[in-house]
């Protein structure tokens, strides 16, 4: 019961914290597509401890570009082969790659841990464009910044955040830590790329890719009998937390736009920790609760009415991202 009532507490505070009014009716779409994103990771903690990574990555990807292929195939344009070997990298870097490591670190820390670190990705996707691309930052956006890595360190030291170069780092963590590396990267290569194919295709072609280099990874590892709890949590993604999940995305890109649909992503990190405290019976510690509060506060300075759009953020999202 306590845990349910700080779950509350959280919740609604994010949902305070968010700059929606009245002129944001995605929400039919987008709700599920939270949700059912937000059980990627519930679900993806069931399949870890039945298949291994590569057999999950595989089975996920497939299933989704056969949920996906009918969509895609509606408003098909013909690649062309100079664009091939660019898309094979971001399909690479941004769905085989960071989804792998999210797999890979999820056997060896929790889903809560992995939903606050998740919350990282706008904020370190704008501090990479800042590095490279000379991007302007404003002051509030420093304190976002510094905000987001102060609540992911209260996470990664449970608390003891002063103690941080004496204390064993958790694998799953540090390889979370790269996903958000590679997925920052695949959102700034996607959105510098100027390539004219529809949203769905592309995505169909990094669902395809990623199938196709997890295949022979996948065999080799194949088990000798199957799991009905980790089947059916495959088939939750693939079907449900991948497939429909990015149809909603389009649907709602296309008819309400990048802004309001792009607002309810910051919520995915937050029903995540909530579900893995309510499904996965998780502890809420006190160090989980302080890193939720940093990371409402840190994404509320930067997602305000006047405050800096991540352009490039919003631009890989239409194209697509995991």
């Amino acid at each position: 019961m306590k845990n349910m009532v700080l779950i509350l507490v959280i919740v609604y505070a994010m949902v305070l914290s968010m700059p929606i009014n009245k002129s944001y009716k995605s929400y039919h779409l987008m709700i599920p597509a939270v949700l059912f994103s937000a059980g990627v990771i519930i679900t993806g903690k069931f399949a870890v401890q039945h298949y291994g990574s590569y057999t999950i990555i595989f089975f996920r990807f497939l299933i989704a570009s056969i949920i996906l292929f009918p969509f895609a195939k509606a408003n098909y344009t013909p690649f062309k082969l100079r664009d091939l070997p660019i898309l094979t990298i971001i399909g690479f870097i941004g769905f085989f790659l960071y989804n792998t490591l999210i797999v890979k670190a999820l056997i060896s820390t929790s889903a809560s841990n992995i939903s606050i670190i998740s919350a990282l990705i706008p904020i370190t996707t704008l501090l990479i464009e800042t590095i490279v691309f000379k991007a302007r930052l404003r002051r509030n956006h420093l304190i976002a910044i510094a905000l987001s890595f102060l609540s992911v360190m209260f996470v990664i030291t449970n608390g003891h955040i002063l103690m941080i170069f004496e204390i064993s780092w958790s694998k799953g963590d540090l390889l979370m830590l790269l996903g958000i590396f590679c997925i920052s990267i695949y959102s700034i290569f996607n959105s510098r790329t100027k390539l004219s194919y529809p949203p769905l295709q592309l995505l169909l072609f990094y669902f395809i890719i990623t199938t196709i280099i997890s295949t022979p990874l996948a065999l080799n590892e194949m088990p000798s009998q199957f799991s009905l709890v980790g089947t059916l949590s495959i088939i939750y993604q693939g079907v449900m937390g991948t497939g429909i999940t990015y149809i909603l995305i389009q649907l709602s890109l296309k008819k309400y736009g990048a802004n309001q649909t792009l607002i309810y992503f910051n919520f995915i990190p937050i029903v995540a920790l909530a579900l893995s405290i309510i499904i996965l019976g998780e502890p809420l510690s006190f160090s989980l609760i302080v890193s939720s509060i940093l990371m409402i506060a840190s994404i509320r300075l930067v997602f305000t009415p006047k405050a800096f759009k991540l352009k490039h953020a919003t631009t890989s999202i239409s194209k697509g991202s995991s």
